[in-house]
């Protein structure tokens, strides 16, 4: 009876009527649910899409003034493309620069940012991607038609967009994490560069300038140029190794939960009250 409840015992022995007792310590368990890897992909996708985004934009707006000969960047307007052969493209990446912004801002946010001042930032951001799509609902008047109510609401639209994102990048500089010196440092100046330009966009519309298309876009790119460098910050953070051991033991919780390499926690056990002291007899 006594060979039988030994064998069949789950504790190693070292010998026969001899049990092996567990040192208390700290059990690595590794997350590998099916719904960690389908969290962690649709961020990588996110992360993916938001750092396109503005590259997309770019791009398609680049091709659009060549393949329209008759098109100037200096004096023409961006959203004066919607009315050239190839439109309907300048009016499809207004909808995918819209969704990636918002993208980007709540990636941001849940990353990098803390408390209202970063959460205010990122509603204000999610507005202004909203209203990318507004720009493409709405297009600019035609060279060829009178204005109306669609230009009257791009207009407005890209009024409220100049005044809202440096107010978002104040607000965000604020509420990033101490540990990201170098993205509030560049949200900040982002945010007096955009300030400082807001008067010359303003000289440009009222008096239908002809430098109107320049300074549109150099504030634009700004805008633009600050959001792919965010994106590929989120993208670097989110793709470093998990914590180690040792930095595990001194936090009750990982910093960035969803987003370590391995999803490793930290897990302490103790050994069973049964098996205290440090040698057990066979027979039980």
């Amino acid at each position: 009876m006594s060979a039988i409840a030994t064998s069949g015992s789950r504790y190693p022995q070292n010998s026969p009527g001899r049990i092996q007792t567990l040192e208390s310590g700290i059990v690595n368990v590794n997350v590998r649910s099916v719904a960690v890897r389908a969290f962690r992909l649709s961020h990588m996708i996110v992360d993916a899409a938001a750092v396109a985004g503005p590259l997309v934009f770019l791009a398609t707006t680049v091709f659009l003034e060549f393949a329209q000969p008759n098109s100037s960047p200096v004096h023409d307007t961006i959203s004066s493309l919607v009315w050239g052969r190839f439109g309907w493209a300048q009016t499809s990446v207004f909808f995918v620069l819209g969704l990636t912004i918002i993208a980007m801002a709540i990636r941001v946010v849940s990353i990098m940012g803390r408390g209202y001042s970063a959460r205010l930032g990122q509603a204000m951001l999610s507005l202004m991607g909203a209203a990318f799509i507004v720009l493409a609902i709405f297009p600019t008047s035609s060279p060829l038609h009178q204005m109306g109510i669609d230009h009257a609401i791009h207009q407005q639209t890209v009024r409220i967009m100049s005044a809202l994102f440096p107010l978002a990048c104040v607000l965000i500089s604020n509420g990033v994490l101490p540990r990201y010196p170098t993205v509030r440092g560049y949200t900040m100046a982002t945010a007096v560069v955009a300030m400082s330009l807001i008067p010359a966009g303003a000289v440009a519309v009222l008096t239908d300038a002809s430098w109107l298309g320049a300074i549109e876009r150099i504030i634009l790119g700004n805008g633009l140029l600050w959001a792919e460098a965010i994106t590929i910050q989120v993208l670097l953070v989110t793709r470093q190794p998990s914590v180690t051991s040792r930095a595990a033991e001194r936090r009750t919780r990982p910093e960035f939960t969803p987003l370590g390499r391995h999803a490793e926690v930290m897990v302490p056990y103790e050994k069973p009250s049964h098996l205290k002291d440090n040698r057990r007899r066979g027979n039980f």
